[in-house]
């Protein structure tokens, strides 16, 4: 009896060791997501980078570079973040849910609706489909990968952040998911927008995610309006001939065109914030 229960006790224990570990998301030593953010007509990469690992308060975090933080469980199932000026974790990936489990971003509640393996990883979809002018794709937790809707999406919840993973690079392995879509190069933006010169009018840089400098080449003084792609307006500048920082941080993510309102005639630049 004794050495019967000592084997079942070891086929448990061996048992729990084969099913109950993940795959970290984490490479050796090296780990790359390459998100896309997806406009009507514009597509911009932001890239995340593991760099080295840190201790604090006993736990050993992986530093996420230009990001915060991200720590796994002791199984891999459970990853969660944490930004350098602040002493909250926030969980963002959970591998142990069942359909039907709900699981929180920030204020938003998403329902596990699908559970299935492919290429020997488990997947984890949500009945979230966030709109991306054309091209759906679920919210998903993918083991050894992360989640696939960007981590900014993962810290805020909000559905205008629903960042695309393009590709997952791991040591020497890369991965690329929207390869059929989006091409192979995944760095590259899909649309490249210089800086414009229009009449004497600079507008740069473009794309930004934070300032945008508009600078006059000309002493021509015009009206200038920045609208949405829905055109509201976001600022007006009157008579304007010199240059000026507007900090556009807060702004949604999107489309803007730049009317000026000339003395000659109206002209528009369009730009984009990511």
């Amino acid at each position: 009896m004794k050495t019967l229960f000592t084997t079942l006790l070891f086929a448990i224990i061996v048992q729990t060791n084969i099913y109950g570990q993940y795959t970290s998301v984490f490479g050796t030593s090296y780990t790359e997501w390459n998100y896309i953010t997806l406009f009507c007509d514009a597509g911009f990469v932001e890239s995340f980078v593991q760099n080295r690992d840190t201790l604090i308060e006993n736990n050993m975090y992986k530093v996420v570079y230009d990001f915060g933080l991200l720590r796994e469980s002791d199984d891999n199932s459970k990853l969660w973040f944490r930004a350098l000026n602040d002493t909250e974790e926030i969980l963002i990936m959970d591998m142990n849910l069942n359909k039907g489990d709900t699981f929180s971003f920030s204020s938003l509640d998403v329902i596990v609706d699908t559970i299935f393996v492919e290429n020997n990883q488990k997947i984890i979809e949500f009945d979230l489909m966030p709109y991306h002018c054309g091209y759906y794709e679920k919210l998903r937790f993918v083991e050894g990968i992360g989640i696939n809707l960007g981590f900014r999406f993962a810290l805020t919840g909000l559905k205008d952040e629903p960042w695309l993973l393009r590709c997952h690079t791991k040591d020497a392995d890369e991965l690329n998911f929207l390869e059929s879509a989006f091409g192979s190069d995944c760095r590259r933006s899909l649309v490249s927008v210089d800086e414009k010169q229009n009449d004497g009018l600079m507008v740069y840089p473009n794309p930004t995610n934070k300032w945008l400098y508009l600078k006059s080449g000309h002493n021509d003084s015009g009206n200038i309006e920045i609208l949405d792609h829905t055109g509201f307006s976001m600022k007006k500048l009157n008579n304007f001939n010199a240059e000026f920082p507007l900090d556009v941080e807060s702004w949604p993510n999107g489309m803007y065109f730049l009317r000026i309102n000339g003395i000659k005639n109206q002209r528009w630049i369009k730009w984009f914030k990511f």
